[in-house]
């Protein structure tokens, strides 16, 4: 058993080190730091841990740009440090576990669903009060059940049954929350009004309560037909293919991923333009970052390789050009997890996290495969179709963004069985 520290709030959220030795360095720079974070207002080498020899953990601050703050004060002098304190180094909020090392830490369920608590309109429970920050607090559920309240640094303070939430902490069912000046009450799996008006839905108690996957990916095939007419389905289509004005489809998909990861499996109602737009433009930012280099690459070594065909063999022009195709089919092959990460956490940068990316993938490789090939084989019919005069168009134009539709929602659904534990 050890002490780790785990980063519970920021752009490397899930990250963890744990005491190999009697100290741990915080910070940008990965050659001098055992818990490294990407974070931009964190210094190179930000803060350190040192654990005791009586067990004991103290932080301290190593002359950082932007200081350290513990539980919202900023230290000047070594503090001690326990698992109720929450430690602020730039965006990042961290905090002291208590685990089997860290191997075991490494481990960790990622949560299953989540309910995001703030006053924007995009939050899954938005609350219109100046005592509420954008965002303000959100709510885990992770495989097996357990559910956790983290507070996101707002202003005016999380309350769980009276008492302050500092970091995260462990919500039992039958709680009372309070935010701002409203209280909200936790049943295990919905928030509630004081009025018994339910507000917010935690999905995804476990593996176990959910239908086989094979009943899981036939059903997201159904979901953009439920109700009769698939009027929601034709709107995204035409949305999709007007330059621009398709961030808003791309929108669309993200909140049917970030839904189908939360075991929601419908179609949403098309609102919210704002945040369709920005969550559109942000997942196809994604797709060109992942892509870029190895297009770039790849063009590059083919146009060198075509100006000396004539010479004949197998050189270094092509080794490159077949290094980078190689290159473009594993950004390819980890893009579609990307997404699902990053419409999980709600975070840009999880999308980069290529260790838990792997993890998820690998918990579900077969049928990660298995849906990759499915969609390809998708693509390329409806490329056959395309070709059909006038009418094969039209009909490609409808086909194409349905298959949009289900590709997020199978691998939405994949990235919540990943979270919940490895396939058996």
């Amino acid at each position: 058993m050890t002490w780790n520290l785990e980063v519970v709030e920021g752009p490397d959220r899930g990250a963890r080190a744990a005491f190999s030795g009697s100290e741990i360095s915080i910070g940008r720079d990965s050659a001098r730091c055992g818990l490294t974070l990407s974070d931009q207002d964190v210094s190179r080498l930000h803060a350190r841990a040192l654990l005791l020899e009586d067990g004991a953990v103290q932080l301290e601050d190593m002359g950082s740009a932007n200081g350290t703050l513990v539980n919202g004060a900023r230290i000047e002098h070594p503090v001690s440090l326990g698992p109720e304190d929450s430690v602020q180094l730039g965006g990042s909020r961290l905090r002291l576990t208590w685990s089997a090392g860290a191997e075991e830490a490494q481990k960790q369920p990622l949560a299953v669903s989540s309910v995001s608590i703030g006053s924007l309109a995009s939050n899954d429970l938005a609350i219109d009060h100046p005592d509420v920050s954008r965002h303000h607090a959100r709510l885990d559920r992770y495989a097996g059940g357990m559910s956790y309240l983290t507070d996101l640094n707002s202003s005016s303070g999380t309350f769980v049954n009276g008492q302050p939430v500092r970091g995260s902490v462990e919500l039992s069912p039958n709680s009372w929350i309070r935010i701002g000046p409203l209280n909200y009450h936790f049943d295990g799996e919905k928030l509630q009004s004081e009025e018994g008006v339910a507000l917010a839905v935690l999905r995804g108690a476990g593996k176990g309560e959910q239908a086989p996957l094979p009943t899981q990916l036939a059903q997201a095939f159904r979901v953009p037909f439920a109700g009769g007419i698939p009027l929601k389905l034709l709107l995204g289509s035409v949305l999709a293919v007007i330059p621009v004005v398709n961030f808003f489809a791309e929108g669309y998909r993200y909140r049917l991923l970030k839904d189908s990861i939360a075991e929601k499996m419908e179609m949403p109602a098309w609102d919210d333009w704002k945040t369709l737009f920005v969550k559109g433009l942000l997942l196809y930012l994604l797709k060109i970052l992942y892509i870029l280099v190895p297009v770039v690459l790849t063009a590059v070594f083919f146009l060198l390789t075509v100006t000396r065909l004539a010479a004949g063999g197998f050189g270094l022009l092509e080794t490159g050009l077949l290094l980078s195709l190689c290159l473009l089919l594993l950004t390819a092959f980890l893009l579609p997890m990307g997404w699902s990460h990053f419409a999980a956490t709600g975070e840009f940068a999880s999308a980069f996290q290529f260790r838990v990316i792997l993890q998820c993938i690998k918990s579900v490789l077969p049928q990660y495969l298995a849906v990759l090939l499915l969609v390809l084989g998708l693509w390329i019919i409806n490329a056959f179709i395309a070709l059909i005069p006038a009418a094969g168009w039209i009909i490609s134009m409808f086909l194409s963004f349905f298959i949009q539709v289900v590709s997020v929602l199978l691998f939405g659904i994949l990235y919540r069985t990943a979270a919940a534990g490895p396939v058996s």
